[in-house]
C-alpha cells in the first residue's frame, strides 16, 4: 500500500518535535510537490494521450464580399457548416480569417460570419475551413513530443515566431499532414493550444505524451511510487523549520530562533540537492519510444516516413515498406 501524504507530513512534524499541525504540513508537502514538479519533468506525471484533427472543410462554394464579415454558401457548403467551427479559420483566397459564429441566413440556411472584415476581392469560389488551433488537456505542465499516427513519424516543434518565418503565409493544406508544431499560448479559459502545419485534407490522429500539473495534495492522498517519500519530508523541513524559528521570535527567544535559522538554512541546501537528485533518478529512456513502442509500421507502400539518411538506409537493409 503507498504510503500518504499524511504517513510524509507525520514523519517530518515528529522528526523535529513540531506542533505546527498535521494539515498545515500537509499544505507544505503539497507546495514542496509542486515545487518539484515545476523544477522538471517528473515520470509520476507523465501521460499519454492522443488528439484529432479534423479534416479541413472544402466541401461546395462560398461568396464573400470585400469588407463585408459574412460568408454565404452554397446548399452543399451550408450542409458542411455548423456552430462547431467557430474559432476556425476560414480562407477564400489567400488570407485566413477566423470565424466568430455560424448563424441563419434568414433564408432556412447558414452562414459564417468572420471575426474581422474580408479584405480582398469579391470571390464566389472554393474555399478552406480549417481548425488551427488545437485545444490539449487542461492538466498540460510541459509537452513532450508528438507522433503523426497515419504516417508514423514524429512532428517536429518548433515556435511560433520560427513557424511564422518560415510560413508567415500558412498556404499548405495537403494530404500528407502535418511535420511542424508549435506552441501557441493560452485559450480564454486558460487552455494551451498549439497549431500543426501544414493543415490536413484528412482528419488525423497524433499520440503525444505530457507532463501534468502538479496536483493539490490533500490528507488522505496517496503519493506517486516514484516519488522518493524521504525527499518531500526534507523539503517539508525547511518549512517546519521557518514556522518554529517565526515561533521563537514572537516568544522573544532570540537564542532558540537563531537554532531554527540555522537549521533552516541548511535544510534548504539539503532540499534543493534533494530535488536535484530526484530529477536525476527520474531521467528514463527516451521518452519517444513510449509512444513508438504502441504504434504499428508504416502503410505498405509509404515512403513518407523516411526523412533522414538513416530511416533510408534502414528501409533498404529490411526491404520495408
Amino acid at each position: 500500500m503507498p504510503l500518504s501524504v499524511d504517513d510524509v507530513a507525520r514523519s517530518a512534524l515528529a522528526a523535529v518535535g513540531s506542533n505546527a499541525g498535521l494539515l498545515l504540513a500537509i499544505r507544505w508537502a503539497s507546495d514542496r510537490f509542486r515545487q518539484l514538479s515545476n523544477r522538471g519533468k517528473l515520470r509520476a506525471l507523465r501521460k499519454v494521450d492522443q488528439l484529432v484533427i479534423p479534416a479541413a472543410i472544402e466541401a461546395g462554394l462560398a461568396t464573400v464580399t470585400r469588407d463585408s464579415e459574412l460568408v454565404t454558401g452554397d446548399a452543399t457548403a451550408q450542409a458542411a457548416w455548423n456552430s462547431d467551427q467557430v474559432g476556425w479559420y476560414f480562407r477564400a483566397s489567400r488570407n485566413w480569417y477566423r470565424v466568430a459564429g455560424v448563424e441563419p441566413d434568414g433564408s432556412g440556411g447558414t452562414r459564417l460570419r468572420l471575426h474581422t472584415q474580408y479584405t480582398e476581392p469579391t470571390v464566389t469560389k472554393s474555399y478552406k475551413l480549417i481548425m488551427r488551433h488545437i485545444r490539449l488537456p487542461g492538466d498540460v505542465h510541459m509537452l513532450g513530443r508528438f507522433v503523426h499516427q497515419r504516417l508514423w513519424r514524429p512532428i517536429t516543434h518548433i515556435s511560433l515566431n520560427e513557424l511564422d518565418m518560415m510560413h508567415p503565409e500558412r498556404l499548405f493544406v495537403t494530404g500528407s499532414g502535418p511535420e511542424l508544431w508549435a506552441e501557441v499560448g493560452d485559450d480564454e479559459d486558460g487552455t494551451r493550444l498549439i497549431e500543426f502545419y501544414p493543415y490536413s485534407t484528412l482528419t488525423d490522429s497524433v499520440l503525444f505524451y505530457y507532463f501534468a500539473r502538479s496536483p493539490e495534495l490533500k490528507p488522505g492522498d496517496p503519493l506517486p511510487d516514484d516519488l522518493t517519500t524521504e525527499a518531500l519530508k526534507a523539503g517539508i523541513l525547511v518549512d517546519i523549520y521557518r514556522f518554529e524559528m517565526a515561533r521563537s521570535l514572537r516568544d522573544n527567544k532570540i537564542e532558540a530562533a537563531a537554532v531554527w535559522r540555522n537549521e533552516l538554512r541548511a535544510q534548504e541546501t539539503t532540499w534543493e540537492d534533494r530535488m536535484e537528485e530526484l530529477h536525476r533518478i527520474d531521467r528514463s529512456a527516451d521518452d519517444i519510444s513510449v509512444i513508438l513502442h504502441t504504434m504499428g509500421p508504416p502503410v505498405q507502400g509509404d515512403q513518407t516516413w523516411i526523412r533522414t539518411a538513416r530511416a533510408d538506409a534502414w528501409s533498404r537493409l529490411t526491404n520495408w515498406p
